[in-house]
């Protein structure tokens, strides 16, 4: 898009709380938006090196720009007011093209460039006092909008907070943002369905949501399978616990045994 609708009122009303740096960043965050008429990117120092972010300071607040302004999905950080617009431009930009291969837009009706006669076109000019000599059945009640049925317009379906819904589960923002970046790459939905599962594997566990999520980060998991924690390595998914975790795990298991009075002089 090279151009968009600035709302002055609506601009300021939404970052009246923002420092003069914080709403310079926001800005140049929308213009991005625009300009590729697409979500940011779910990798924040993409974002940043498109605005022009280098500081350390900058970049904590392009983090919580994204936090609290936009909404991650698995396409990227969308922001509903420029999906709006976006869409608006998109569909008046098609309806454009369609009129180009017809030859430009439809022109209007030729009238007669003399003064109107104020009747309407084929009616009779002369008036007939008595309708009914005539034999005419015309409706004598005039056609008000009141009595045309009134169009239904459909509604947008509320969009799923996939990290609202999790900060409601009790889960750090942090480990929550962290664990749906995680998912994204791996082209996984992020649906109340699969929090659910996920819930449930971590309650067979005695975990909480939270700590089942923090391991989930730690070892590349995009979902939690019970068994996976329970068994050995070799039943979890191929990016499983690394050479360092199954060490200190066999460890854990002699200590365990030498301290019941068992000992392997093969260990």
């Amino acid at each position: 898009m090279n151009h968009y609708p600035h709302h002055i009122g609506d601009f300021r009303s939404g970052t009246v709380n923002m420092t003069r740096l914080e709403r310079w960043i926001y800005r140049d965050l929308l213009d991005f938006y625009y300009d590729k008429e697409q979500p940011l990117p779910l990798d924040v120092e993409i974002t940043c090196k498109e605005v022009g972010v280098r500081s350390d300071e900058e970049r904590a607040i392009v983090v919580d720009l994204l936090k609290f302004k936009f909404v991650l999905t698995t396409l990227g950080y969308e922001h509903e007011r420029c999906e709006t617009v976006i869409a608006e431009y998109r569909t008046k930009a098609s309806t454009a093209q369609e009129n180009g291969k017809k030859g430009g837009r439809p022109r209007k009706a030729e009238g007669n460039p003399e003064k109107p006669s104020g009747f309407v076109v084929g009616s009779n000019p002369v008036s007939n006092p008595n309708p009914e000599e005539t034999g005419s059945k015309a409706n004598q009640e005039p056609i008000t909008n009141n009595h045309k049925p009134k169009e239904s317009k459909t509604t947008r379906a509320p969009r799923f907070d996939a990290q609202a819904h999790l900060e409601s589960m009790l889960v750090d923002p942090p480990v929550a943002r962290d664990w749906l970046i995680l998912r994204a790459g791996k082209k996984l939905k992020p649906t109340e369905t699969a929090f659910a599962g996920v819930l449930g594997e971590a309650r067979k566990l005695g975990m909480s949501m939270n700590d089942a999520l923090l391991l989930c980060c730690k070892r590349g998991w995009g979902g939690l399978e019970a068994e996976w924690v329970t068994k050995n390595q070799s039943t979890g998914p191929p990016n499983g616990l690394n050479k360092q975790e199954a060490l200190e795990a066999r460890n854990r298991a002699v200590a365990e045994r030498l301290s019941a009075g068992y000992v392997n002089e093969n260990e």
